[in-house]
């Protein structure tokens, strides 16, 4: 009855735990707390049992106890295998109350079996064991029941949950029925909203490329001056003008030719502003002044894409440019610079050369000074650079190139006429010769220099070629004169046959004008044609003055005066470029002149040697048929033979300056007083060398043997 008791408890306990483990985590850990509670009550047991069992070991035997042991352990494993849940607390004790039994096995198996105390002992030791059984097992019940309850609060709480679910399920199924129609709604409205914001966005880009803002808008059409703002304007409607040619040849025909021509009625509206506008301002456009420069550039070059509004534009920009030069030009010849400094060119107009380069530099620095503000007002690459005129030189394609000059030729047009007035009257007021050339040498290089800068038509290029071409005509017109009136008026040479003070005059004269070739800028090609041309004009009637000086004098002496007045020439020409052929001609002339001086020396040698007598003899034998005129010394007897030997030692012994011509003395070059001596004295020798042959030819008996030619020789030089 007892074992039935204690197995009914049993189960429950078992089944208990089983029911509320599939209850979750706060099974598990209500377990866990019985556990422990049993785990102590099993040590508690195990205590009992040994303090109980001390007094009855030595009573019981070996086989007793192990019967007992089995028991044991049947009756405490008997109901641990139905339920997983206290399999652990089971086993912890199992473990304690094994070691118990064990100590109590010894015991009893010690004692033999055989005495009173271990029956005893052995028939109560199963009902302590079945009650201690029953107070564990009730220990489990009271663990358990509170278990029990939290789990029914569990199981409440989640019954609850449940229906407030199942409620809050119901309650939107009905609201989702209720918004259906409003979601939907929604929905589509959210769909025309997109629909409408993608329409807005293609409107936008749309008007943004085709359309102009505001600002551009009020910045093309105002009436006000012109600004910066104005051209990103203007070329934002000739954007949207070349634009709209992609419209049509889409659907939106109509929308493209409604644009295009209101962009086009806006372009034309803004050029007809613009040029206005930049007609005004080129009238009071200067170098000078870059108040509105940067958007002037601008505007000129904006006017290029109406190539009529832009001719119209040049012309008027020249127009007013000329205005301005031809003042300031007036102002530079009668009142000066700022201050009077620098003092006025008419100033200086007494002095023809100045005043001349005086104007001619003020327009040339006015000329570059134009040039370079048209190039940077009218070039496409400064225009397209945005840069203000500046006096640095722009390099130009060539059609920038010819609008330039084109236009600076109009500009400079004006200051032709005063400027061709004053240089006609300085050329006038007879500045003389040298002077008419310079003139017209500097005439020449600021040609040159203007004609880079102006085109080749230009009137202001044109008029300082007539001007100079003017200078040379009176300076080759006076070189005539000049030369016409020596020729009318020729003087007698002076007694010491040295060049008359007329070619001494005409040769300085001379070294003026080739002094200033020297320093002239002029080409080469054209210097030394015009050079050619000067020196046939001086030198060629010089010479002719010189030689119908000299027609009366005799051979020795037209000789030595042509010689003088030639080596002057030739001194004063021989010092400059391009008179290499006029002094070869003048050193050839010479030659022939002092070709007379030699013969006339060796003449005076033969004479003042005594050997005169011989020497007709000779050439009267020498002009006789070769056949019939025998030997010399047949004509020339021994006794004359040696008088005239006689009076050539004495020659030879007193040689000295007496034996030399006056003509030779009169020369002025020593060169060629040198070479006249020389000369003479080689003819001479070669004379008497002819002589001294013929004479012994056939008679070596002749005086004429004591005086060999190298004798004669030695005593010559």
């Amino acid at each position: 009855a007892a074992r039935s008791a204690h197995a009914a408890p049993s189960q429950n306990t078992a089944m208990e735990p089983a029911a509320s483990s599939s209850n979750g985590h706060g099974l598990g850990g209500s377990t866990t707390a019985a556990v422990g509670s049993n785990g102590g009550s099993s040590s508690n047991l195990g205590s009992s049992l040994s303090s109980s069992t001390t007094g009855a070991a030595s009573s019981a035997g070996e086989a007793a106890g192990s019967h007992l042991t089995r028991k044991l352990q049947k009756i405490l494993g008997g109901n641990g295998s139905g339920s997983e849940a206290l399999g652990g607390a089971a086993g912890s004790l199992s473990e304690d109350m094994v070691a118990a039994l064990h100590g109590l096995d010894a015991l009893l198996g010690g004692s033999g079996g055989g005495s009173a105390g271990s029956r005893r002992a052995r028939s109560t030791l199963r009902t302590d064991l079945e009650k201690r059984t029953l107070q564990v097992n009730d220990a489990f019940i009271a663990a358990f029941a509170q278990v029990q309850e939290r789990l029914q609060a569990v199981d409440k709480d989640i019954r609850e949950m449940g229906q407030s679910c199942g409620d809050m399920v119901a309650r939107l199924g009905a609201a989702r029925a209720e918004t259906a129609d409003l979601l939907q709604r929604t929905s589509s409205l959210q769909a025309e909203s997109s629909a409408v914001q993608l329409r807005a966005e293609v409107v936008d880009a749309f008007t943004q490329r085709y359309q102009l803002t505001a600002a551009e808008r009020a910045a093309i059409t105002t009436d006000k001056d012109v600004t910066e703002d104005f051209f990103p304007a203007l070329k934002r409607a000739q954007q949207i003008h070349t634009d709209c040619k992609a419209l049509l040849r889409t659907h939106q025909q109509r929308a493209g030719l409604s644009i295009m021509e209101s962009m086009a009625s806006l372009q034309e509206a803004a050029y007809e502003h613009l040029f206005r506008w930049t007609q005004n301002a080129c009238r009071g456009a200067t170098p000078d002044s870059h108040d509105a420069a940067s958007v002037m550039t601008r505007a000129v070059h904006a006017l290029r894409d109406r190539p009529v509004l832009f001719k119209y534009i040049t012309d008027e920009l020249a127009t007013a440019r000329r205005n301005t030069v031809v003042r300031s030009f007036i102002d530079a010849l009668t009142r000066g610079g700022p201050g009077g400094m620098p003092k006025p060119i008419e100033l200086t107009s007494f002095d023809a050369l100045r005043y001349t380069s005086d104007m001619l530099a003020w327009i040339h620095q006015c000329c570059a000074a134009e040039r370079d503000f048209l190039a940077s007002l009218l070039a496409k690459k400064t225009a397209t650079q945005n840069a203000a005129p500046t006096r640095k030189r722009v390099p130009l394609d060539a059609e920038d190139e010819a609008l330039v000059r084109s236009t600076l030729d109009l500009v400079m047009e004006g200051v032709c006429r005063p400027f061709k007035v004053r240089v006609e009257q300085a050329l006038v007021g007879d500045p003389g010769l040298v002077v008419c050339y310079k003139i017209a040498n500097v005439l020449h290089f600021y040609g040159q220099t203007l004609g880079e800068l102006l085109s080749e038509t230009a009137a202001l290029t044109s008029l300082v070629g007539d001007l100079r071409s003017l200078a040379m005509k009176m300076f080759f017109d006076a070189l005539n004169v000049r030369a016409n009136g020596q020729l009318a008026n020729v003087e007698l040479p002076p007694a010491d046959l040295s060049p008359s003070v007329n070619l001494e005059t005409t040769i300085a004269l001379l070294r003026e004008i080739l002094e200033s070739y020297d320093t002239s800028l002029i080409t080469d090609a054209i210097q030394k044609a015009e050079l050619m041309r000067v020196l046939a004009c001086v030198v060629d009637p010089l010479l002719q003055m010189c030689a119908l000086s000299a027609s009366n004098l005799g051979a020795a002496d037209m000789a030595t005066y042509m010689v003088n007045c030639m080596y002057r020439i030739q001194s004063a020409l021989a010092l400059y470029q391009f008179t290499e052929e006029r002094v070869e001609m003048l050193d050839a002339q010479i030659q022939a002149h002092r070709d007379t001086l030699v013969h006339e020396q060796v003449r005076s040698m033969i004479t003042k040697s005594g050997l005169l007598t011989i020497m007709l003899a000779k050439q009267a034998w020498e002009a006789e048929p070769l056949s019939s005129r025998g030997k010399l010394w047949e004509r020339v007897s021994n006794e004359t033979t040696s008088k005239c030997l006689g009076e050539l030692d004495v020659f030879l012994s007193s040689l000295g300056t007496d034996h030399i011509i006056p003509q030779c003395t009169a020369l002025l070059s020593m060169n060629i007083r040198n070479a006249v001596q020389e000369r003479a004295k080689a003819a001479f020798l070669h004379e008497y060398e002819g002589l001294h042959a013929a004479l012994l030819d056939g008679n070596p008996g002749s005086p004429a043997a004591r005086r060999p030619p190298a004798q004669v020789s030695s005593l010559l030089s």
